[in-house]
This record gives structure tokens, sequence and C-alpha cells, in this order.
């Protein structure tokens, strides 16, 4: 720390880091609490602003909390110490909500909101803001200022939930909604944003947190209404996504106390749709062998020559094309005759072989002997 040379290393400091480390939190306290009778002139701010989220958050200190956060807001410069201001000045407020001093806990986040209102840490500030006048609001005993005060809530609340895209604090958000909106006695809203969480999906544990929250407080206000179908269908949505819930045996006995006929229908329905699974459509394996090539057609038989007249001269046949058509032999010429009418031999017909595809040309009938 160059503004506190070598207070960095301070022996009730080190300590006190060490025990809350430990998880000795109670002797822890007893450390702090000297740093703090000892003040700045040996203790840095920043040194300061740690003691204090300490004590406040696993001390469980918010008295000695706020006098740490005191002593490092008064030494930090708001403009050369932004960061820093501005975290003890919501600590601050925090540990004054805390110690029930609810209407102390505004001045010091709304100074800083005048003098930074956008920065890293506005949506922080609005909450405890939110939450200081929900307390000034519980305690106010004019219904008047109570109104304002939860209107003034529900102001800061909205600003607080504009910075935040994590479900899981949106959801501790409407949480806090809920609540203003219950002592507001706006029972239809509050109704609305506890359904809103339990709707949501449980993607984080914080979330889920809320989701059973939610479902814990918004069966009742059911039960009251006789609103029993929305009831049913909560409470089996609830066993259904947290089979171990923290409420399982409280959904199990409100379930019970539901009208009769109306939780048989239910599970009547439940068990047709158990009974009737609906599953994918496969294609059947088969177990039949494979079907057998079909043969290609066999080329058709030469049609046979017609025979020619007496005196005319033999028509050769035409030979029938194939894939590999095997030469035939050469015909050999029919014996030499005695001279005399010319004799025409009949032209044989083509035979097609039975086994091989390919078929035999029929050769050309013999010229005759003159």
């Amino acid at each position: 720390d160059k503004k506190y040379p070598g207070k960095i290393s301070g022996i009730l400091y080190v300590q006190f880091m060490s025990l809350m480390d430990l998880g000795r939190a109670e002797k822890a306290v007893e450390l702090g609490n000297k740093m703090i009778e000892e003040g700045t002139p040996k203790y840095s701010p920043s040194q300061f602003l740690m003691v204090g989220n300490r004590l406040l958050q696993e001390g469980k200190q918010p008295a000695a909390a706020q006098k740490a956060f005191e002593l490092a807001r008064a030494k930090a410069d708001p403009a050369k110490d932004r960061s820093l201001w501005e975290q003890s000045s919501i600590g601050l407020g925090k540990a004054l909500v805390g110690a029930n001093q609810a209407a102390a806990a505004e001045k010091p986040v709304t100074e800083m909101l005048k003098k930074y209102p956008r920065g890293p840490y506005t949506a922080d500030a609005n909450q405890v803001l939110s939450q200081s006048y929900v307390a000034q609001a519980m305690a106010a005993a004019n219904g008047v200022d109570k109104t304002n005060s939860f209107k003034k809530a529900m102001g800061a609340l909205a600003t607080y939930r504009q910075y935040l895209k994590d479900s899981g604090q949106v959801a501790a958000a409407d949480m806090e909604l809920a609540k203003i909106q219950l002592a507001m006695g706006e029972k239809r809203k509050m109704l609305a944003t506890y359904q809103r969480v339990f709707d949501l999906k449980p993607v984080d544990l914080q979330t889920i947190v809320c989701i059973e929250e939610a479902f814990v407080n918004l069966v009742p206000v059911l039960l009251e209404e006789k609103r029993f179908d929305v009831v049913l269908e909560a409470i089996d949505t609830y066993i259904k996504t947290f089979p171990k819930g923290k409420y399982v045996v409280d959904a199990r006995m409100w379930r019970s106390q539901l009208p009769g006929d109306l939780v048989a229908r239910a599970d009547e329905a439940a068990t047709v749709v158990t009974a009737v699974p609906v599953t994918p459509v496969m294609p059947a394996a088969s177990t039949s062998e494979p079907p057998a090539a079909v043969p290609a057609p066999a080329a058709p038989s030469p049609a046979p020559a017609a025979t020619p007249a007496p005196g005319a001269a033999p028509v050769p046949a035409k030979p029938v094309p194939a894939a590999a058509p095997t030469p035939a032999a050469p015909a050999k010429p029919a014996p030499t005759a005695a001279p005399g009418p010319v004799a025409v031999p009949a032209p044989t017909p083509a035979k097609a072989a039975p086994a091989a595809p390919a078929v035999v040309p029929v050769p050309a009938p013999a010229k005759p002997t003159p």
C-alpha cells in the first residue's frame, strides 16, 4: 500500500484474516475490534474495508462492521479512491440495516448514488436502498409513511433488477418483490410473482432455492382460496422436478388434503399416460434372407428363315445379336451333285443354348454347287 507503507503486514490484520480463513470467526471478531480501536493511523482504509466485509458476512457482527466501514469511508477520497469509497458506502448501508438503523442506512448510499449515479456498484446500492425502505416501512406507525416507504422500496428494487443477468439473482430479486407485495396487501400481484419464480428452470443452485421457496409460499395461499386444481398441478410439478426436494413431505401432505375426486382423476390420467408410452417406431430388422437376384431375360430365339420358292435363291438368316457371340464353325460345302435340277436345302433352325446366356448364331446355308 503506497499510501500506508508497512501497514499491510500489521500483525492483528494478518491474524484476523487467518482466523477467518480457518472458520474461527468468534476469535477473529475480537481481533477485529482491537483493530478498530487502534484506528486508521495504523491500518489502511482498504484493510478496514476487508475487515468490515468479513465481520458482516462471516462474523455476523453488523455493529462492529459498521465501525470498520466508517473508518474506511472517512479516509478514502471519493475521487482518487472512488472504488474504495463506493464499496465502503454500500458496506456501511448494509451494516446499518443489519443493526436495525434502516433510516441511517439510506444516507451513505444516497450520497454515493448522487455522486456516481451510473457505475459498477449502482445495482448493489439500489438493493441496499430497497432493504432500507422496507425496514422503514415495517417500522412506520403511520399508514401513509408505510405505503410511501414500500413504494420507494419497489422502485429501488426495480432499478436493481434491471442490472441483473444471472437467473439466480433475478429470482432472488423477485422473491424480495413478493414479500413487499404481501406486506402491502397486494395478494394477486404476490401470487403472480411467486408463480413466475416457480415456473423458472432450475439452472443453478440459487434459482433452485428460490423455486422451492416460491412453492412453499405459493401453495398455502392457493389453498386458502380453494384453487385446488392449481394447487394439485403445482404439487405434482414440484414432486416430479424435485423428487428429493426440501418440501416433498409438505407437498405430499397438502396433496392428501385435496378433494379425493380431483386427485383420483389426476392419478387416473397419469396412469393412462404411463400405460401407453409413446415409443419411437424403428424399422424392424429383417430375419429373412435377401431376395434372389432377378435373372436377366433370356435372349429370344431367332425365328426360322422362310423357305424360298423353288428355283429362287435362298434368303440368308439374320444372326441374333449377343453380348459375347461365339463364332460358329464354317459350314462345309455340299458334295458335287450330278447335273440336273438344283436342290435347295432347307435351312437348319437355330437352337438357343440352354445354359449359356449367349446365343449361338445360325450359320448361313451353303451355296449349291452348279
